[in-house]
């Protein structure tokens, strides 16, 4: 990867991604201080209680948009994947496509969404069910990159499975766009203290801004 075509970072993720718990997210957020070490502008689309469905979908939006214009070698995609235990349903409303976010353990759902959520997560939440989901999720945006020729890097929020067992399980992948260590377990190796809603707060993102910096992307420059 040439820095010099780099134009643009765009991150994806969670509320780890967005920034929850920190004062000034849209300053301090990893994707925020990683793009300053890069020199290049940022779109940070992390969203809290966003899913891996979400990541996926507006990911490859933001990418098509993105080649109508551009060269796609001059973006730099960084996903942090989140629990496999979310999804998203979408649902029209006012004859406007929405997208509700319905995540396994959440308890302040109301109304329809809490019958629904109650009757998913008794239905259809089975482990090896959602790995398998949030395998096919993985693959299918790792091959999108690829075919596209668009430079990422892969790594997770705070998952138990890594998004990188999918790829070599199922397709035998090992390559340099993953980074193993998730951000909860850097967190917790160097001893930093989360906010009040158990998020990483401003020296955490700094930390790992600077560590996938230093152990990924800055060798890719």
């Amino acid at each position: 990867m040439d820095s010099k075509k780099i134009k643009m970072l765009y991150a994806n993720g969670c509320s780890w991604t967005a920034g929850a718990d920190l004062e000034d997210p849209s300053n301090t957020a990893w994707p925020i201080l990683l793009s300053k070490k890069m020199e290049v502008d940022v779109f940070n689309a992390g969203l809290g209680g966003g899913s891996n469905d979400r990541i996926l979908r507006t990911t490859i939006q933001f990418t098509k948009d993105w080649m109508e214009t551009n060269n796609p070698t001059e973006l730099f995609v960084g996903i942090m994947w989140t629990s496999m235990y979310r999804t998203e349903v979408p649902f029209e409303e006012n004859k406007n496509l929405h997208y509700e976010a319905i995540q396994f353990g959440n308890p302040w759902y109301t109304g329809y969404w809490k019958e629904y959520k109650d009757n998913w997560v008794h239905k259809h939440v089975i482990h090896e069910d959602q790995l398998f989901q949030y395998s096919k999720t993985v693959i299918s945006l790792w091959l999108y990159l690829k075919h596209h020729n668009i430079p990422f890097l892969f790594m997770d929020s705070f998952n138990s499975v890594s998004y990188s067992t999918a790829l070599s399980a199922y397709l035998g992948v090992h390559d340099d766009s993953r980074i193993d260590q998730s951000f909860g377990e850097y967190v917790s190796k160097n001893k930093l203290k989360l906010g009040k809603t158990n998020h990483p707060v401003e020296d955490a993102h700094a930390g790992w801004a600077a560590y996938l910096y230093e152990n990924a992307i800055h060798k890719w420059l």
